[in-house]
């Protein structure tokens, strides 16, 4: 009986803590890789990342947005269910091999180089897994390992695979100097349990970087004191998780007290730096960027930041009129310039043939335009750019008589906005009819 019961505790006690053996085998596949260059460190567990999840939330933001913009998305919407169904094949490769997380290390040690890459992408080897399946995975177009145009390298090295530039993987082979790193390894034991996660510290070599950069440089930057705060922080950690709706936690833990709160004030300093430097940012905006910098602060030294795709949702709804204000004057920007890239063609026309064409097709027909312009305006008009030929030649008033115009709708979907192009060559903007010649207005 005594036998039983302690096979039983044994068996109990092996279930209770093979979450922490498999992060601690992770953990030793990692040290060796790590050194005085490493910036970051992802983690991506592809055991628990659940692709639809992820995409089917990327694209109900898309959707919203293009809802809000008037904005036609389905390019990109193709391509994300393009990267789903890749996506889900390599998962299903990687896994059967017997993979089960990647790490993503963020080095310079070896920029620049020819492709310009600074992250190799890790494996780690558990008992059970087939090394050689995980290299071709990790070889395979549709992995994510950064694609070089040339100079890709995947082997084994010590118990894990690594993948990437081929200097960065001999970098990691044979000139790699581990040093301890328990900043970077605390912080990848608290994203463990995210599918998604990124860990992000500074070596007293990166820390050295930042205290010696110029004021200026620094200026530049913002006027914040980024020293300071590099010199605070101990670790920042991302992580994203799927159970209901994408959630998104960011958190930094620093040296002490003082150190949280300089980095509080630090981040509502940097929105009010961006507002001073646009005037012009349009007060939804505002309140959207201190919606989203919430800072909550479990422990005296520690600040987190979270976002939920609810809380999201409602961000972006409230930036619906700003949104639909700047797109309405991108795209009256547009127009004009359409306008003024047409009376050049009606000039020219006239210059040449000593008399204003009877259309604007006849302006194509003759090759003064290359095809008729087309309006990214929500425009009342069939034809949106109307052309109002001169009864005399020259036009003695060339800056009082309009040559085309186009109606369109305001931007809040009330009232109407002329465009209008002048025999001098200028564009004006009216709100009202009385610009145009009076055959042309509403009766």
């Amino acid at each position: 009986m005594m036998r039983i019961t302690l096979t039983l505790f044994t068996l109990l006690i092996l279930l209770i803590a093979s979450p922490t053996v498999r992060a601690d085998t992770d953990l030793q596949a990692l040290r060796p890789l790590l050194d005085q260059h490493t910036m970051a460190v992802g983690r991506v567990d592809m055991t628990t990342l659940d692709i639809d999840a992820v995409v089917d939330a990327v694209l109900r933001q898309v959707d919203r947005i293009g809802q809000i913009t008037g904005t036609d998305l389905a390019q990109p919407k193709a391509a994300a269910e393009g990267v789903r169904a890749l996506a889900k094949v390599w998962q299903t490769q990687f896994t059967t091999a017997g993979g089960q997380r990647l790490y993503f290390i963020f080095t310079p040690a070896m920029f620049p180089n020819d492709a310009g890459e600074v992250v190799a992408v890790i494996a780690p080897l558990t008992p059970d897994a087939d090394a050689q399946a995980i290299i071709a995975s990790l070889s395979h177009q549709m992995s994510p390992v950064p694609k070089p145009p040339r100079n890709r390298a995947v082997k084994q090295i010590g118990s894990a695979v690594v993948a990437g530039h081929s200097r960065l993987v001999e970098h990691f082979e044979h000139a790699v100097r581990p040093v301890g790193r328990p900043n970077l390894l605390q912080g990848l034991k608290e994203i463990k349990d995210a599918p998604i996660g990124i860990v992000q510290a500074l070596s007293p070599d990166h820390r050295r970087v930042f205290a010696e950069m110029p004021i200026s440089t620094r200026g530049t930057i913002s006027e914040l004191d980024i020293a300071q705060f590099a010199a605070d922080l101990r670790y920042a950690t991302a992580k994203l998780t799927h159970d209901d709706g994408l959630t998104i936690e960011c958190a930094g833990q620093f040296n002490d007290v003082a150190g949280a709160q300089r980095a509080t004030l630090l981040g509502r300093q940097a929105i009010e730096l961006m507002i001073r430097e646009d005037p012009d940012t349009p007060p939804q905006v505002i309140a959207a960027l201190f919606q989203l910098y919430k800072p909550h602060i479990p422990q005296p030294d520690r600040v987190t930041l979270r976002w939920t795709e609810q809380e999201i949702d409602r961000i972006i709804d409230s930036l619906r009129p700003a949104l639909m204000q700047a797109r309405a004057q991108a795209n009256q920007a547009t127009s004009m310039a359409n306008i003024r890239q047409t009376l050049v063609a009606i000039i020219s026309y006239e210059d040449k043939h000593k008399a204003w064409p009877n259309s604007l097709q006849q302006l194509v027909d003759t090759g003064f335009l290359p095809s008729l312009p087309r309006s990214p305006l929500q425009s009342v008009n069939p034809n949106p750019y109307v052309y109002i030929k001169p009864d005399t030649k020259p036009v003695s008033t060339p800056y009082e008589t309009i040559l085309l115009y186009e109606r369109t709708k305001a931007p809040a979907g009330t009232g109407q906005v002329i465009l209008a192009g002048y025999a001098d060559g200028h564009v004006e903007k009216h709100d009202d009819e009385a610009a145009l010649p009076e055959s042309h207005r509403k009766k």
